[in-house]
């Protein structure tokens, strides 16, 4: 255990890799907080803050806006896992046994074309709220 600890530091050392490293968790630590802390300010009714007239949330409509990600998230979660074992396991089975891992990328396909659909739709049913 401590030979593993002791080689990620010498890897995380060098320059390139510590500064990669640095500003992806800089980058994925600030934009996590600054949404967050916007995104409450912006949107909850006037005892909290600056609310715009269109949204007027709740505390808890303000909460359940956070489990659309979260749903989302877990249901990618499983179709990554289950469907694309399956992709690589018919490609190995049909290819004898030879394997390519760009297979995997056909599992990207359907749930790009769903999220087009779904982001075009809710487009045109918000589009009246840019006026």
């Amino acid at each position: 255990m401590l030979t593993v600890l002791k080689d990620l530091f010498m890897i995380q050392v060098k320059p390139h890799i510590f500064f990669l490293t640095f500003v992806y968790v800089l980058f994925l630590v600030c934009w996590v907080i600054g949404i967050v802390s916007t995104w409450s300010l912006l949107v909850l009714p006037p005892p909290y803050l600056l609310t715009p007239p269109p949204y007027l949330l709740t505390p808890t409509e303000f909460a359940l806006s956070y489990l659309a990600p979260m749903i989302g998230a877990f249901v990618g979660e499983v179709w990554g896992h289950y469907f694309n074992d399956f992709v690589a396991n018919w490609y190995i089975r049909t290819h004898n046994g030879f394997w390519v891992s760009e297979v995997r990328l056909w599992g990207t396909y359907m749930p790009t074309l769903v999220g087009f659909a779904g982001n075009g739709r809710i487009s045109q049913l918000t589009m009246f709220m840019v006026d």
